[in-house]
């Protein structure tokens, strides 16, 4: 199933379950992708994605950072409020094939493996990643960053289209190949699209956030609607 624009949520149609979605990443092995514009708060969302897939699994997260540092990424947790016991983080500036299958060995499987993020995987890794998915049996979550050209489609909202586009990915990377990727997801913030564009004043309150489900091969396409909390400063899911 592929979304290519808006979806029809202005009713509550098409609205997402937050932990179905958790389940459905977690059930079989494959590729998990979210994407967005810089200063979104992605980082957040992408701990706060990590740790319900830990939860929910039971297993370990093995984090790989590919920019930020291990201090960084833990402090995030704990200004959060979560428990990060079962999260493993590698903050060495490179990875690649051989280490994930490493990785996974050692947890005996037992492990959901994030990536921080795609922009700075060498390029035959980041081809690479759903069939080391199936091959190793794990889930594969990965962060990445759209550029400016994302938001001047309606309503600042990036779509399917913009990941085969280099000028829609940060760092002029080589286009994503979308149908690697099982479930693909984009952050929209109205109130942070700088073109102040579409309906992105339609809203009564500037926190209002939603987590576009454009791709998923396990269920339904649609929105998740959240909210970012100021005193929390974390996404509400």
């Amino acid at each position: 199933m592929c979304y290519t624009g808006s979806t029809k949520d202005k009713k509550g149609e098409n609205t997402v379950n937050f932990e179905k979605l958790i389940c459905e990443i977690i059930e079989k092995p494959g590729l998990t992708t979210i994407w967005a514009r810089p200063r979104y708060g992605m980082t957040t969302l992408f701990v706060q994605f990590v740790d319900n897939l830990v939860k929910a699994s039971g297993k370990t997260g093995c984090v790989f950072l590919l920019e930020c540092s291990k201090e960084y990424f833990l402090n995030k947790w704990k200004t959060i409020g979560l428990d990060c016991s079962k999260i493993v983080v590698n903050d060495k500036s490179e990875i690649s094939a051989d280490t994930i299958r490493k990785i996974v060995k050692k947890m005996n499987g037992r492990c959901v493996i994030a990536i921080d993020y795609y922009q700075l995987l060498d390029d035959s890794l980041a081809m690479e990643l759903k069939n080391l998915a199936l091959e190793l049996s794990v889930s594969i979550f990965v962060k990445g960053v759209l550029s400016r050209c994302a938001e001047d489609n309606p309503e600042g909202k990036a779509t399917l289209y913009d990941l085969q586009e280099r000028k829609s990915l940060l760092y002029g990377k080589e286009p994503f190949a979308v149908q690697d990727s099982d479930i693909i997801m984009f952050l929209w913030r109205p109130h942070k699209c700088d073109r102040g564009i579409g309906t992105a004043y339609a809203y009564d309150f500037e926190n209002k956030s939603e987590i576009i489900i454009a791709k998923n091969h396990w269920g339904k396409l649609g929105t998740i609607h959240t909210e970012w909390d100021e005193e929390k400063l974390c996404f509400k899911l």
